[in-house]
């Protein structure tokens, strides 16, 4: 087996990969279970449809990901995609919507609808709503008469405050947001937030400047922490782990001891939800 990616004209990367797989008789569904690669991203990087990966610094991830899984030199194989990527034209990439996303092309769809259908949908719900009131001699305006009232009378009412250990817990995690001077520097005193034990996920991150992030793990209470240079953390996940940081941030990911580049960006905030940005 080689141990160096030959710089071959006639065979591609996604060849190479595709041949060395087979050499070491490791299948598709075993990549997938040990890099947690999708079977549908696999299948593009061998096949070099480029145009079928993610954003290119994640594509870089998995192509990293994909050589350590191959025994093979991270570096060579990166810099073989970025030759082969670069005789790519450069092509807009459809951005995946999220699941709470609007589908645009179920609304362009359904705009192109008769509008008579719409209407009569409508004289339909008008004619069954008559209907009840009559029969159940209900009078609607009556009825929103007397909730406009009742909620009139509530205005009036000053709700106790409430005083409860969850009440307390809370602003406690709105005072480690905002963390002074004084507690920022004494090292002793750092609080360090439960986590799930035992994850399927961990991350890692090595800041090289004072870092704000924040982080929401499963389903726990989303925490801000601050961070100095030269500290270092981790953090562990059953399910999902989500990390906010600045936008100009140069802390160094890590994901289950493999590195994540981070995306450049113009806004005020990064964001990144692990492990859905590496499979999607």
């Amino acid at each position: 087996m080689p141990s160096e990616v030959k710089d071959s004209p006639e065979t591609t990367l996604g060849e190479f990969l595709h041949t060395t797989r087979q050499q070491k008789g490791l299948d598709l569904d075993s990549v997938v279970r040990e890099t947690r690669i999708s079977l549908k991203n696999l299948q593009a990087m061998e096949e070099n449809d480029f145009k079928s990966l993610p954003a290119d610094a994640f594509a870089r991830g998995f192509y990293s990901l994909y050589a350590q899984c191959l025994g093979l030199p991270s570096q060579e194989v990166l810099d073989r995609y970025d030759r082969e990527r670069a005789l790519v034209p450069v092509e807009t990439k459809r951005v995946k919507p999220d699941e709470d996303s609007i589908d645009l092309e179920y609304i362009t769809a359904s705009s192109s609808r008769p509008a008579f259908s719409i209407v009569g949908l409508l004289l339909i719900i008008a004619a069954f709503a008559a209907f009840f009131c009559w029969y159940f001699s209900w009078n609607p305006v009556t009825y929103l008469g007397q909730k406009l009232q009742q909620i009139q009378g509530s205005a009036n009412y000053v709700q106790p405050k409430l005083k409860s250990p969850e009440r307390e817990f809370y602003v406690f995690q709105n005072m480690l947001s905002t963390p002074c001077e004084a507690a920022a520097s004494d090292e002793p005193s750092r609080i360090f937030h439960a986590l799930p034990k035992d994850g399927d996920y961990v991350l890692g991150a090595a800041f090289k400047e004072t870092t704000k992030v924040t982080l929401a793990i499963d389903n726990s209470p989303v925490f801000d922490q601050v961070y100095h240079k030269g500290e270092q953390a981790t953090w562990t996940a059953k399910e999902h782990i989500k990390i906010t940081l600045p936008g100009t941030s140069d802390t160094l990911l890590t994901f289950n001891d493999s590195p994540i580049p981070l995306p450049h960006t113009s806004n005020a905030t990064l964001t990144v939800s692990l492990p859905r940005d590496l499979l999607r």
